[in-house]
Parts: structure tokens; sequence; C-alpha cells
């Protein structure tokens, strides 16, 4: 039986029991439910329905409503809910609801309001109706009434029902004539309406009434009501409720101390834990710096009798009772850990806790991991604590149990330090052995593993030789669960320290040599030997040509990808320089991937080859010279701190930094066989083996070397790094072009002129947030919207930081869903509290956060958050997601209001066509408004290979290679998935001039809004400052011919 038959059950039975109120069940209802259950298929229950439906609307119209006795109506209303529950539309019957309700007897006025409570909305039309009669039973002496009228304002709710009944609730909860029972559902009914409708509370008048009413209540299910009202108002104005912070310490006093409580509520001994629970965490959003003498006196007694009760209830032989004061007592745990001003409790907590670790029960095990984690966080001194069971929490990490794997790992990540990553870092190193030696390895707990390792290596590491033979192994074992970002910062790492640039390549050149290789470690042999290899090429079995020899057959043994491909062919380019006599073998490799289909491969055998073919050893040396270290006080002397999920990279390792002058270089001609040769830093990072793309002109005068220019530098950027092209340099200085005829020497001018830059091309998009001055030609409202446009398109970022927090996000995207992770990082030294996110319904996509944020963040932390999108329709370019994040910093409310970077463009996803679908579908939206077209000038860094790879990457299409004869222009195909249109095609056409310096864009789709916002996004990307108030788009898009081009 499914979710949807056992929730079908439960209202069926809740129905025949508001039927057995009265003398005999209704069994007109009983024999319709047995006769639609025993139907055997879908045909034959909808002819029962539809016989049922015929009869029950014939009894309401042909006998006055008012003639039917209430026993008739009540089973008729029965009935019609249970067909409405069963998915049968209802289309009457809703009066005959109201009248029941309306009746003075309560069986039948439960049924009227179940009905209601079920099939009535906030925005339904019947709710005025309703509204006068749910007031008349609130006002009413019947207690039972009463509650009827709560549960049905509570569960239907509606703005105009809020703002009728809020008032009548809220006299109901501070009327000192209301029973408790009355009472508890009124607290929880004020609470359902606050949630949905803050403004109909007037927040200052609740200060003394909370105060009156926490003094003087002693009923502790009344408590409990209003203890959860007032957290959820003091998590929205701390400032506001901050004196009841005495009033809650009262009730925390009179229950745990004094005792003064109902016996009804006692729960195996333990009086009403859930109201302690929810006392506890009402005191962790109140402020820990400002408590009182007394406060803290009497928060030190409450505390110190929970841990004294610790050992009493452990000899208890009743289970359930442990399991009431567990609860307890690990929030007041936590509570413990917020305040840190007691050293001596924190030290019982230590020891206590630790207790934990032992127990059978795997909820308790669980239980004390986490809050030891917590217990970490505190600092140097509370990680001491923790030091003496370090051998018990690491056995936790063969627990069968995952979830405990996962807090072990968490918190012996927070407990190294100095002087203990040695010992913790070689316990998880022979732990990710172990998994890797599992069939059924955990691949999530993994690659979490993978990354605390690397984070734990790099920011305690005292000896870099240590670090680098963590990172080794780290890439030997589990390269397969490496991000990119992790090796990237151990090759920063090597590059700016020269002493242990040999012992990086001893030991990356035995790991490459093994037949197991991951293609991890072949990208990272590659590099190293790249720029050291000949530092070890006098050593046994480690020539030249034996690292050549291992590399190549790598590369040819279809275990690596095309990535990987591109870092060796790098690798090869650099064996030229530092051993010439490979260069008759390494050339016919460049010549035989000169026409390789991937671009990227493509494009660095060509430059290469060009290379080798100038025959010219100095220029080979300067281009090809070891990578400069990096800037002093740069990456590699960055600390990583905060909270790290397996999810998450280290950020900082994809941005570029600046090279050092060619002053601040090693002297070159130190090494063995090293050319000496004067090379000036780059500018990229160590992601990958660059392409000879990534180098600047070369010197052309003793006056450009001699004033230290960048003039030149080595093979050293990213896949797809956003560099300059060194052989379009070269072919610059003999008047060529290597674009071929249809670009000439005025038009490479004209760029370096508009551009400021002495290298036109730019061989990918580049889309990251664009320099400050790069938008100078906006008003702050369109360079704001131009920088999130960006983080848009590049899928992750930071949204918002001052010196107090940090806000970013990453996110992904598949067929019309995507995913979001929301970063709220604390940069203070004090924690937040009351944390929150909301963010409001709209109408183009379905916002769903399966879980709410952690109220608390804790200092130098950060929490996550998951935001989950469904497409619902095309919008605008223009649209925007607001998101408001609020939490409470040194007690004082703080607020920001953003918006979620989210593109149209996100809910593509690429098709492949051939010439004839294509076509045909340019032909069927060729009519405006599905068509669409705008002629603009060209940004000066748009070429035809850098727009293929910024439509692939960014608005997410399919380049179809050929379709357009012409090879300034680049066509596409898309589809855009939303759940009310189905998927709608996208097609794409890019008309390139080079003389002129202009595009033609023309933008077809199956939806008007669509088109309109594709053809914006991808204008506002590619077209140049002077287009900022062009004009609009045309109604007679041209035909993807290829001869109608703009010459």
């Amino acid at each position: 039986m499914d979710k949807a038959e056992a929730a079908l059950d439960k209202v069926s039975s809740l129905v025949s029991a508001a039927s057995m109120t009265t003398k005999h069940q209704l069994r007109g209802l009983s024999t319709f439910i047995s006769d639609l259950r025993q139907c055997s298929t879908k045909e034959e229950e909808l002819k029962r329905v539809n016989k049922e439906m015929a009869h029950i609307r014939k009894q309401f119209k042909e006998q006055s409503s008012k003639k039917l006795d209430g026993y008739n109506r009540k089973k008729y209303v029965c009935k019609i809910l249970y067909m409405y529950l069963l998915g049968y539309d209802l289309e009457f019957g809703y009066m005959e609801a109201v009248r029941l309700i309306s009746s003075s007897k309560f069986s039948e006025k439960q049924i009227g309001y179940i009905t209601l409570s079920v099939v009535l909305h906030e925005e339904h039309e019947m709710i005025p109706l309703v509204i006068n009669s749910f007031r008349l039973d609130l006002e009413s002496r019947n207690d039972n009434f009463v509650c009827l009228a709560l549960a049905a304002v509570c569960n239907i709710g509606g703005k105009g029902m809020a703002e009728a009944m809020a008032p009548v609730v809220e006299k109901l909860l501070i009327s000192a004539a209301s029973s408790v029972m009355i009472r508890k559902k009124a607290a929880m009914c004020l609470m359902r309406l606050y949630q949905r409708y803050p403004e109909i509370i007037t927040t200052e008048v609740w200060v003394d009434r909370f105060r009156e009413m926490l003094a003087n209540e002693i009923d502790l299910g009344v408590l409990s009501g209003y203890i959860s009202l007032l957290t959820h108002l003091t998590g929205a104005f701390p400032d506001i409720f901050h004196p009841l912070r005495r009033s809650v310490l009262g009730v925390v006093a009179r229950i745990i101390i004094e005792r003064k409580y109902n016996r009804e509520y006692i729960y195996y001994k333990v009086a009403n834990p859930w109201v302690q629970v929810k006392l506890f965490k009402l005191l962790q959003m109140y402020p820990s710096h400002d408590l009182s003498d007394a406060e803290t006196a009497q928060l030190k007694e409450i505390l110190g009798k929970v841990m004294a009760a610790v050992d009493v209830v452990k000899q208890q032989s009743s289970q359930n009772q442990r399991n009431a004061f567990n609860a307890v007592f690990f929030e007041a745990v936590n509570l413990i850990i917020y305040l840190r001003n007691d050293l001596q409790l924190l030290s019982q907590v230590g020891q206590i806790v630790g207790g934990y670790l032992t127990e059978r029960q795997s909820n308790l095990r669980y239980l004390s991991l986490e809050a030891m984690t917590r217990f970490a966080a505190i600092g140097p001194e509370a990680v001491a604590l923790l030091t003496q069971h370090q051998a018990v929490i690491t056995q936790a990490l063969e627990d069968p149990d995952i979830s405990i794997r996962k807090r072990a790992l968490d918190l012996l990540y927070n407990m190294c330090d100095r002087s203990n990553c040695e010992t913790i870092v070689g316990e998880l190193l022979k732990y990710l052995h172990r998994l890797n030696s599992q069939i059924s390895a955990d691949l999530a707990i993994r690659e979490e593993l993978v990354l605390k390792i690397a984070i734990l290596a790099e920011k305690y590491a005292t000896r870099y030789k240590w670090y680098v033979d963590v990172m080794l192994q780290l890439v030997t074992m589990a390269g397969d669960a490496m991000s990119d970002e992790i090796w990237y910062r151990a090759v920063r790492l090597i590059t700016n320290h020269e002493d242990i640039q040999q012992y990086a390549a001893e030991v990356a050149w035995q790991a490459v040599r093994s037949d197991l290789a991951n293609e991890t470690t072949v990208k990272v042999a590659a590099y190293i030997l790249g720029e050291y290899g000949d530092l070890i090429c006098e050593q046994p079995d480690s020539a030249g040509d034996q690292q050549f020899a291992v590399l190549w057959a790598k590369f040819t043994s279809g275990a690596v990808g095309d990535a990987t491909k591109a870092i060796l062919l790098s690798t090869f380019v650099k064996f030229c320089r530092m051993y010439p006599p490979l260069i008759p073998r390494i050339g016919p490799i460049f010549k035989q991937h000169a026409t390789q289909i991937d671009p990227e491969i493509q494009q660095r055998s060509v430059e290469y080859l060009g290379l080798l073919a100038l025959r010219n050893i100095d220029l080979l040396n300067t281009i090809c010279d070891v990578m400069p270290p990096y800037a002093a006080g740069d990456e590699d002397n960055e600390e990583v701190s905060g909270d790290v999920s397996g999810a998450d990279l280290i950020s900082s390792a994809a941005s570029t930094t600046s090279p050092r002058p060619a002053s601040a270089r090693r002297d070159s001609g130190a090494s063995v066989k090293r050319t000496n040769s004067s090379s000036v830093g780059a500018t990229s990072s160590p992601q990958s083996i660059p392409t000879a793309s990534s180098a600047r002109a070369v010197p052309t005068s003793p006056a450009t070397a001699a004033s230290g220019s960048p003039a030149a530098s080595p093979v050293g950027s990213p896949v797809g790094s956003p560099t300059s092209d060194s052989l379009a340099a070269q072919s610059r200085m003999r008047g060529q072009s290597v674009f071929g005829e249809g670009v000439n020497k005025e038009f490479n001018q004209a760029i370096s002129a508009a551009s400021g830059q002495t290298s036109s091309d730019l061989n990918s998009m580049r889309l990251a947030p664009p320099p400050e001055q790069t938008l100078s030609h906006l008003s702050p409202e369109e360079r704001k919207a131009a920088l999130a446009m960006r983080l848009s398109l590049q899928g992750q970022g930071v949204l918002f930081e001052d010196d107090m927090v940090q806000i970013g996000f990453k996110a992904e995207w598949q067929r019309g869903q995507g995913r979001m992770m929301l970063y709220l990082g604390n940069k203070t030294s004090a924690s937040f509290t009351g944390a929150a996110v909301i963010i409001p319904p709209v109408g183009f996509a379905a916002v769903q956060m399966p879980q709410k944020i952690s109220p608390i963040v804790d200092a130098g932390t950060q929490q996550k958050l998951l935001i989950q999108f469904v497409s619902q329709s095309p919008f605008s370019a223009e649209t925007t997601l607001p998101i408001t994040l609020s939490f409470i910093a040194q007690g004082k409310g703080i607020q920001h209001k953003l918006d979620l970077p989210l593109n149209v463009t996100r809910f593509v996803d690429p098709v492949t066509l051939d010439g004839p679908k294509y076509f045909g579908l340019w032909a069927q939206l060729a009519q405006p408004p599905l068509a669409a077209q705008d002629v603009f000038p060209a940004a000066p860094s748009v070429t035809p290979a850098g727009l293929i790879k910024f439509l692939g990457a960014a608005i997410r299409v399919q380049v179809l290679a050929g379709l357009d004869p012409n090879g300034n222009n680049v066509v596409a195909s898309g589809v855009f998935s939303c759940a009310t249109l189905g998927q709608l095609a996208v097609l794409i056409r890019i008309e390139t001039n080079p003389q002129a310096q202009a595009i033609r864009l023309s933008v077809r789709t199956a939806n008007a809004v669509l088109t309109q916002a594709l053809l914006k996004t991808i204008k506002s990307q590619i077209s140049g400052p002077a287009t900022a108030q062009s004009n609009g788009a045309s109604a007679t898009p041209a035909a993807p011919s290829g001869v109608d081009s703009l010459l």
C-alpha cells in the first residue's frame, strides 16, 4: 500500500470515527466505501462514483436542504468527501458542509469542519462565506466547538481569514476564562497564522503578555504552545523579545529545580522532555555575551543539575527513560557549548559526552560525535579535552552506519591542529586505503574524505616533503574522487618552493610508472615532469626518453580523456626544451593530432607544431621555460578554514594570481640541464599544463626586455583559460594572420586599439564577473544586472560579502530542473543566531527548500541550504528571484535582500540536429514573435572559436559544426524544458563580420518570451560597450543559408 492509499485510509477512518459518535454508524457510507474497494477496474469504480454522485445531487435538489435531517446530510457529505479524496472533482456539496458546521450537534459540526478543512484552500471563493460561522464557534461557550473552529482556521488559513480571526484567537489565548485545551490550540493556531502572515501580530504588545503567561502558566502542554510561538517571534524580532530571557529561565528553573509541574506530563520519570528541549533551544537564540550575574548563576545551577543526573539515569533499567533524558541532556550540551562561559561545565561536558562513544546504541554514538564536533569548534582548549578520546573516534570510522562514519570524519577534521596533524592525516589515509579495498565503498564519504585530507595537509603542514607525500598518496589512491582544485593547489605550492621540486618529481615519476596509475595521477605527473623532470633525468631509470616513453604510453592507452591528453601535449613541448633529441619523435605527434576533433587538442597541436617549425631554440626556451613562482602572500600562504563538506570545493584554488616580476624569479641556470633564458612570469594558474596560447608576445628589442615589462611567458595556462595567444603574437610579428586570409593587419590593429591590449584573440569567452572598468559605460543598476547575469552563467560565485558575512552559491541544472547550494559564512568571532531564508513564490519556477537552514552559524564557519528548482514557464532576461536572508549578530537583527542568479538559459539543454531537421524547424519558426534578430558591434574579444565555447558552456546549447559553410558563423540548437509547456525548440545562429567588427544574432524558439530572453542574454555577453543602448530586435531574421553574410 503506497502513501496515498495510507493517507486515504487514515482520513476515511477519521470520518468513520466521527460518524460513530452517533448511536448508529452511517451504514450507507460504509456500504459505499465497501463497494468502491471491491471494484476491480477503474471504469467500474467511475461508474459507481457517477451513480452515487447523481443520487446525492438528486437528494440535494429534489428535497429542500432544510428538509434533510442531520443524519442524511452528514452521510451524503461524508460520501462526497470520500470521493474527493479519491481524486474526483467536487462540484457541489459545499453549502451542505457549511450547514453542518452551523448545527448544534457535535457529530454534525465535526463532519462539516473535517470536510471544509480538506476541500477549502487559502484562495477558495467559499472562504468569505464561512468566516462568520467560524467566528460564532470561536466565541461559543462550548469548548469542543471552539476547538473545532481553531483547528479549521489553522488548517485552511488565508489572508482574509487570518486578518478576521487573529484578534479572536489572541483573545482566546490570553483569556483567563479559556480552558487548558483552548489555550493550547489557540497558541498553535496563532503560530500557524503568524508563519504565513507575520503582519497580523503587533509584536510590541506581546512582550508583557508573554511575561505574564510564562510566569502564571503551570500546565506544560499550554507552555509547549507558548514556547513554540515565542520561538518563532524571537527568531524574527530578537531585540524586541530579548527581555523575556529571564522569564524563560524562570520556567526552566520551575521545571528542573523546583519541579513544579502537572504529574500527567511526566514521561518515564522525565517532566515533559519536549518542553525542556524547546526551552533550551530558545535560550540559544538569545545573545550569550550580556548575561547578568544572576542569570549566569541560575543557568549554571540548571545545567549542573542536568549534568549531575547523567550517572543516575544511566543506571536505570528503562530504555524509554534513558531516551527521554538523553533528549534533554544533548540539548543542554548544545546550550553549554553556545554559552562558552563556564570552564567547569565545559570540562564536564567533554568527559560525559566522550563516554557516550562506547554506547551500543547507534543514535547515542551519533549524538555524541555531533556534540563533540561542536565542542571542538570552541577552540584549542576544547580540542585538548577531546584528545583523550581520539582512538575511539578513529575507530568510529569503521562503524557500519554511514552517518556515524561521516560524523567521526567531521570530528577528526575539527580536532586537527599542528600538534596532531600528521597522526590524524595518517589515520585518514589508512582509512582511505581500506575504503579503496572495499567493493561497495561509499563514494560520498570517499570524496569528502579526500577533500578534508587535502585541506588538513595544506593547513597544518610543518614539513613540505610531508605535504608532497600526502598529496601524491592522495592522488594515487583516490585520484578519481579528487576535484581538480585540490591538485591545482598542490602544484602551486610545489612551484613556489624550489627545495621540494626535485623530490616532487621523484615521487611523481615513481607514481606514474605504475600500470594502475589513475588519470589524475597522470595529470599531476605530467605537469611536474614537464616542469621539473630534468632535475631527475640523471638518476637511474629516469632519463628524459624514459619519461617520454611512459607518458606516451599513457597517452595512447585509451585510459585517459581529452583533457589529460591536452596536458600531456604541453608536457611534450616542454620536453622539447629540456631534451632536444626528442624533437624528431615529438614533432610527428603534434602533426598527427593537428586534425583532432577535440578543439583543445587540435589547437595545442597546431600551435606547438608551428612553434617547432620556427626552428628558433631561443624562442622555444623562452615560451616553454619553467613556471615562475606565484606572488608572495598568495595561494600557497593562505589557510583554508570553515566548515567543509564533500560537495564543497576549495574555491580560492580556482582564482588566478599574478606572477612575481622577472627579478624575483629563481635562476633557471642553477638547475640541471636547464636553459638559462630571460623569461617573464605568466598570469595563469596551474589548472593544467597550458597551451601555447597563454604566452605573450616575444620582446623584439633590448629596450622591451630591459624594461621589465611582461614580454613573454612560459607555457602555463589552464585548459580554456582566457589568456592571450603567443602563436598569434608571433604571426603578427611576421605580418601574417593565424585566422586565414579573412583577417587582415588592419583588423588586428583595430582590435588592439579598441581593447587596449597587445593580443586580439580570445579563444574562450570570459564568463567571470567583469572588471569594473569594462562596465564603466553602465549605470549602477545596469552594472548590478550585468554582474548578476555573469554569476548566473558561471554557475557559482559570491552573491554578497562584507566584514561580517559572505553569501555564496553553487548550482547545477539539467532537464528543466536545478539544484543550488546557498552558503552563509560567518566571518566574525561570534555566532549568528536565528538564521532564516525566505524565498517568495514565483510563477516561472517551482522553488523548494527541503530543509531549513540551521538557525545557528558558529564563528568562522558556514551553513548550507539546498534550494531546488523546477521550471514552470519561460521568463524574461530581466526576471529576478528575490531572496531574503536574515540572522542575529551581536544582538542586532541583520537582513540582506538579494537576487538569486537565475537565467532562462539554466533550463536549456543541448540537442543535436541534422541539416534537414534544423532547417525544417528554422522555417517553421520564421515568423515573429517566435523569431527575433539583432545586429550590433562585436566585443573585441569575440572569435568564432570563443563563441563555440561560450554557447556550449554558458547558453547550454549544442553547436552544430559544418551546418553553416561560412567559417565565421556559428549555428546551435537546444531545447528549453518546463512543466507547463513541455520541451520548446531553441535555434540560434550567430554571424560574425571580422572586418566590420559586427555580429548579427538570430534566435528562433517555440515561445516569444523565450526568444527575447535568449536574444538579450546572448547579446549582453558578446556585444561591445557601444551597444549598451542599441536598437531593438528586428522582425525579419535571415535564413541560415551561409550566403547571407555581413560583408
